[in-house]
């Protein structure tokens, strides 16, 4: 699996209108049934997993602890799925951008591996406004949350990328030298209290969501923290609101229960991101996939417990995009890759601009690629040499640059 490269705010979008019905419930297919295992895909620290929508073919969801209702966000699928569109809603999220009106769909059943869940409620929001496929590299479909997890006992395995659902009911923990962390709930999401080391070296005491739809490892939207002394102005990833840009910086120290994680990629996204939700006063902070995936995580809603096991990442370096450079993943194949942000330290070393189509990297050809391996040819070690071959406007073009690390 790549190291962190975009920093994905998928998580974490909020109704601003009251009037929704409350979701049913999943249930085993079999009732004498206890667990479920389902073999999930893990990328960029996300997880996805298959699943159904009525009748819908298999379409991939990320599983998200930061969503409440399960959100559909490629809205083509709403005519083949022959939902009903009509009904509308207000959200909004992390993003520069202002409210969004999305369609409301109620009543939709939904099939994963060993059960399913009728009565749903389903947000989707408009075409072309937040998709994942092109960051992924293959087809996502949307986000899937505390519809799914209020029922179960969830254990997920980053490193043999699998999750359990187990019944809540007559679940034990079992497994040794896990440390059990007291989960609060706030309108489907899970918090927990954390100490984070500032510039100071003072340990301050934050709230934060538990996110498995970040796949940053850690992020702060609290102003009056105090930020490391060097950080990278830099894109930070997308959100139902729009662009997140801000800064990144590494905290010293990050305790988690028992746990002191060290030298953490911290993202500070700008105040104008999160704007509305300063204004509700939801949250400070996340912790994301690039913390998570360096434990055996167990989630527990009914019992508000969260246990951790420490795996084979957790003493892992944390990363960061050294290139600068993001790109997206397009074409029916998924394998033409499109400059879609650079951070202004790489644009300073060369002439590449936006939307400029990488045809080769060092002499590599990207055709047969997939997203990672092209990531993968971007970030080399700090002192290496990176030449494209590049397409803008019907020219091909050759650009390089060197690999700096900033943090």
């Amino acid at each position: 699996m790549r190291q962190l490269i975009f920093f994905c705010y998928v998580a974490s979008f909020y109704l601003l209108s009251t009037a929704l019905l409350v979701a049913q419930h999943f249930t085993f297919v079999k009732p004498t049934q206890k667990k479920v295992r389902m073999a999930v895909e893990i990328k960029n620290n996300l997880i996805l997993l298959p699943l159904r929508i009525n009748n819908s073919y298999d379409l991939h969801f990320i599983l998200d602890t930061g969503v409440k209702t399960t959100l559909l966000t490629e809205s083509v699928m709403a005519k083949f799925i022959d939902l009903d569109t009509s009904k509308k809603v207000r959200i909004t999220g992390l993003g520069v951008g202002e409210i969004i009106e999305a369609s409301f769909v109620e009543d939709v059943t939904i099939h994963l591996k060993g059960i399913t869940g009728c009565g749903l409620n389903l947000i989707i929001p408009p075409a072309g406004l937040l998709s994942f496929s092109e960051l992924f590299g293959k087809p996502v479909h949307g986000l899937i949350g505390y519809d799914l997890l209020k029922d179960f006992v969830v254990e997920i395995n980053y490193i043999h990328q699998y999750i359990e659902l187990h019944q809540a009911d007559t679940y034990t923990y079992k497994r040794k030298k896990g440390t059990k962390i007291q989960l609060s709930m706030n309108k489907g999401q899970p918090y927990i209290q954390s100490y984070l080391s500032n510039a100071h070296g003072k340990s301050v005491q934050i709230p934060l969501l538990i996110d498995t739809g970040a796949s940053q490892a850690l992020s702060v939207f609290d102003s009056s923290f105090v930020r490391p002394n060097n950080t990278l102005s830099t894109y930070l990833g997308e959100g139902l609101a729009g662009k997140i840009y801000g800064e990144l910086g590494r905290l010293d120290h990050v305790i988690v229960g028992e746990f002191d994680i060290q030298s953490v990629v911290t993202g500070f996204p700008a105040p104008e991101s999160f704007k509305y939700l300063l204004e509700r006063r939801i949250w400070r902070g996340n912790i994301g996939g690039g913390i998570l995936r360096r434990f055996h995580v167990v989630l527990d809603y009914k019992r508000k417990h969260l246990y951790l096991k420490k795996n084979m990442l957790y003493h892992k370096k944390f990363t960061y995009n050294r290139s600068g450079i993001e790109v997206e993943a397009l074409g029916t194949q998924y394998n033409s890759f499109l400059i879609s942000y650079i951070n202004p330290s790489t644009k300073s070393q060369a002439d590449i601009q936006i939307h400029d189509q990488i045809l080769s990297i060092n002499g590599k050809s990207t055709s047969d690629m997939n997203i990672d391996e092209v990531y993968a040819e971007l970030n080399k070690k700090r002192g290496s040499n990176i030449c494209l071959l590049l397409r803008r406007r019907g020219r091909y073009i050759k650009r390089c640059f060197t690999i700096k690390t900033v943090i």
